[in-house]
């Protein structure tokens, strides 16, 4: 996600550009700090969540067997075929740049997630409408998945994506 840092690093700049300026306010310099930090805090965030995606795809796709006879213990939690997992996404924009991140997968019935779900909703309800045409759809769009249970899935339709994955990269 070397968007958000991208972002971040522009920010940085205005943040610069406020506090050498001879017209340049402390309170701007202030809101400029603090976009950026939003911006680097997003970054480390997606990078957070993609590390346990990934690490959960490859630990499904060596134990796809297992999971698809009679189940495999990912941590305490027995994983079989008909495991549901779900989603929820947060949504962060400014002028025209949108971004929609998915938290990683979370084992429905299983895991907590609604510490993931609050700061997800109430980021995304603070966040997300700064970008013209996307950031309101976005922001709408994750909200709804928030709201009602996050986006589902189950182990089976993950491990047919992850097998067409594997294909591809062949």
């Amino acid at each position: 996600m070397t968007t958000a840092l991208i972002i971040a690093l522009l920010f940085l700049c205005g943040t610069a550009y406020n506090l050498i300026a001879a017209d340049g306010t402390l309170a701007n310099a202030a809101a400029t700090a603090a976009i950026s930090a939003t911006f680097v805090a997003t970054h480390f965030f997606t990078l957070k969540q993609e590390e346990a995606l990934e690490r959960f795809a490859q630990w499904l796709v060596q134990n796809a067997e297992q999971v698809q006879s009679s189940g495999e213990y990912y941590g305490n939690t027995l994983i079989t075929n008909e495991t549901r997992l779900t989603q929820y996404f947060l949504t962060v924009s400014i002028f025209i740049v949108s971004l929609r991140i998915p938290t990683r997968l979370f084992i429905v019935g299983k895991e907590r997630s609604l510490g993931a779900v609050l700061a997800c909703t109430l980021l995304t309800l603070v966040l997300g409408w700064w970008a013209f045409p996307w950031g309101p759809v976005r922001t709408i769009q994750s909200l709804y998945y928030n709201l009602t249970g996050g986006k589902e899935t189950s182990i089976a339709a993950l491990l047919t994506r992850e097998r067409s994955r594997e294909v591809a990269r062949a």
